[in-house]
């Protein structure tokens, strides 16, 4: 079982690492407006204190020269994460902006233990990453739901 944890662990940080780095290449290559940014927004929603959905949602913004390659790079992101249970992505590109939502559905985790968690004290403030968040939760035991 924890074969397959770290392997879903693998998968969805390797995803995540590629959107940023092919991002982060595009800058270098000047694809990328000067004054363009990357953001990641992230929200934990509680449900019935059973289920909580995290979900990361990345903005790239990008120059009119890198769409094709901006295109590609959504798909190719979405195409990994599908098929895993717990799991959503969805990407799209919006006039000059990558906008890729990335959702976790974990069961028995409750607003306390999510807030006891000390690798978890920088969430509020939007500076944690879809990496560090995970490996928290995982660390902590928590798995995402099963269809």
């Amino acid at each position: 079982m924890k074969k397959i944890i770290y392997l879903f662990l693998l998968i969805i940080g390797i995803a995540g690492i590629y959107t940023l780095i092919d991002a982060r290449q595009l800058k270098e290559s000047h694809y990328l407006l000067e004054q363009d940014t990357i953001t990641v927004n992230l929200t934990i929603e509680h449900q019935n204190n059973k289920l909580v959905t995290y979900t990361a949602i990345t903005d790239i913004e990008f120059s009119e020269d890198a769409r094709d390659e901006m295109v590609a790079s959504a798909e190719a992101t979405v195409e990994q994460f599908s098929g895993y249970s717990g799991v959503t992505m969805a990407s799209e590109i919006v006039d000059n902006h990558m906008i890729t939502t990335q959702t976790l559905v974990f069961d028995e985790m409750v607003a306390s233990e999510l807030a006891d968690e000390p690798n978890l004290a920088n969430f509020t403030n939007g500076v944690l990453s879809f990496g560090q968040l995970e490996q928290a939760l995982f660390q902590q035991g928590f798995q995402p739901v099963k269809d």
